[in-house]
């Protein structure tokens, strides 16, 4: 694996050690309770992104179990790539796929055991990522729901992209939450 890919890694890894540092601050009570009709709580909301970056990685494990035959990445890529990350910045709300939403997400979760199952996902991940051939970093391995085919590069900036998108959403969460306990 390069190092810009260990360096991508560590810096969702930084990113995702900063959100727990700050919830683990919060009861697993306040963490669950959900800010209004409709809305995720915060452990929803993190349940989300653990299982759209643990989704993302099983597919590409997938797509790779049968040797397939594989576009080089390109222009294509990268406007897709860029294509994503504007749509993970709109301020709009966009609704999740059914396998990562609604019934898919435990109202009485734990953020202890979130944060064990995240770190023993991300291991997981740096461990095949290190497995891959160098070559098939530049290739269109992995398929977003929105943005179509994108190199492992575009997984990372989606990982990021999302993660970002929904730190945000957790932030004001538990902003109403707190205007609300007061």
């Amino acid at each position: 694996m390069s190092p810009s890919f260990v360096q991508k890694i560590d810096q969702l890894d930084n990113a995702l050690d900063g959100l727990f540092a700050r919830l683990t601050a919060y009861s697993d009570k306040t963490l669950n309770e959900s800010p209004g009709e409709n809305e995720w709580s915060v452990l929803q909301t993190l349940q989300h992104v653990k299982m759209a970056e643990e989704l993302s990685l099983k597919y590409v494990q997938k797509k790779l179990s049968y040797n397939p035959k594989l576009k080089r990445a390109g222009l294509q890529t990268q406007l897709r790539r860029v294509a994503m990350h504007l749509f993970f910045a709109a301020p709009f709300k966009i609704k999740a796929p059914k396998a990562i939403s609604g019934e898919a997400l435990a109202t009485d979760a734990s953020l202890k055991n979130i944060i064990s199952d995240w770190k023993d996902q991300r291991a997981r991940l740096r461990v095949y990522m290190e497995s891959l051939p160098d070559e098939l970093y530049k290739m269109e391995i992995y398929k977003h729901p929105f943005a179509g085919r994108l190199d492992l590069a575009g997984m990372f900036a989606f990982y990021q992209s999302h993660f970002n998108r929904h730190q945000k959403q957790i932030l004001r969460t538990l902003r109403k939450l707190e205007t609300r306990n007061e």
